[in-house]
């Protein structure tokens, strides 16, 4: 242990002391007579599981400058491990799974003076978290991944760097947590983008019904909203209670179903086949021309008071100089 406390800048002694007030740590002290260029000495040895333990425990601020942003980053990796193993059963190094695909070169560009990489992975494209967060006005990468999911992050090599990067569902989810408007010229700037990739890396859109597409939108909206408010309380100082995880599933999966029902709605499709709802009144009719003719001339149709002002609206119409 004495080496690896001299090689990030600490001091030794303090940290055999922290080793032996921590009950754990302590069970682990092994001595063992280790070599030498003096001849053999006793070395102070912990037990390699124990290792991330007591490194995740190292105060920052005390090792080395130049090692320092490192350990920070690994100390919030073991958080988001911890959290994972106890709250969803397992943890996933995300450098341990990563995308699917042969990496390509990255695409380098620049949006309001900075680097902007994007990285394709067989047919999906990747982008470097610390981009997306300096794009939009995040504070660093952390904040723009903390809420994702493993699946829509991972950690990829970058030319010489090794670097977190999220997929374009997690581009999605971290730009909720942006100010509009950092991310509606940055999206007009991203499509534009996107154009320049070779056509062979654009991931197929899968096809879904209608349906199911509007409700898996809102279930991960939900989640992530879940989520937002579960760290809002966190970073308020607050305890959270016990919290339900299958009721955060049933909540948003049944949250399409709760959006829509005792309402009426309008559903429409957009030109790359998108579905679109749009609110309408309980009393609004919709009519194609033809029925608009058959719903006045039918006498359960339209009602005699509003025959009037439909007339009226039709001399003005006639009336206007604009017609054609």
């Amino acid at each position: 242990m004495r080496p690896i406390c001299e090689a990030i800048g600490i001091s030794w002694q303090s940290q055999y002391n922290r080793i032996q007030r921590n009950q754990v740590l302590k069970e682990g002290v092994v001595v063992m007579n280790t070599p030498s260029a003096g001849g053999e000495q006793e070395s102070t040895c912990l037990p390699l599981d124990y290792l991330n333990g007591w490194l995740f425990g190292v105060d920052a601020s005390r090792v080395k400058p130049e090692i320092r942003e490192r350990l920070v980053q690994y100390q919030r990796e073991c958080f988001a491990a911890l959290a994972a193993y106890w709250q969803q059963g397992e943890a996933i190094n995300p450098r341990a799974a990563l995308p699917a695909g042969n990496v390509s070169a990255p695409l380098r560009l620049t949006y309001n003076d900075r680097h902007f990489r994007i990285v394709p992975v067989g047919t999906e494209v990747w982008f470097v978290a610390a981009d997306v967060a300096s794009a939009v006005g995040l504070r660093d990468s952390h904040v723009a991944t903390r809420h994702l999911r493993p699946e829509h992050k991972a950690t990829l090599p970058v030319g010489r760097q090794t670097l977190n990067v999220i997929s374009q569902a997690g581009l999605e989810l971290a730009l909720l947590h942006a100010h509009p408007e950092r991310v509606a010229p940055f999206r007009a700037w991203l499509a534009e983008a996107l154009n320049l990739l070779p056509t062979t890396t654009a991931a197929p859109e899968p096809e879904r019904p209608p349906v199911a597409s509007l409700s898996l939108e809102a279930r991960n909206f939900t989640l992530d909203y879940l989520e937002r408010c579960r760290q809002a309380v966190i970073d308020a100082g607050g305890t959270l209670p016990a919290w339900n995880q299958e009721a955060d599933q049933r909540i948003s999966d049944n949250m399409a179903a709760l959006l829509i029902s005792d309402k009426r709605w309008l559903l429409t499709f957009g030109d790359r086949g998108e579905p679109q709802l749009q609110a309408i009144p309980r009393e609004a009719d919709i009519f194609t021309p033809e029925t608009l003719l058959d719903w006045i001339r039918n006498p359960f149709g339209a009602r005699p008071d509003y025959l009037p002002v439909i007339l009226k609206a039709i001399g003005e119409r006639l009336s206007s100089p604009r017609r054609r």
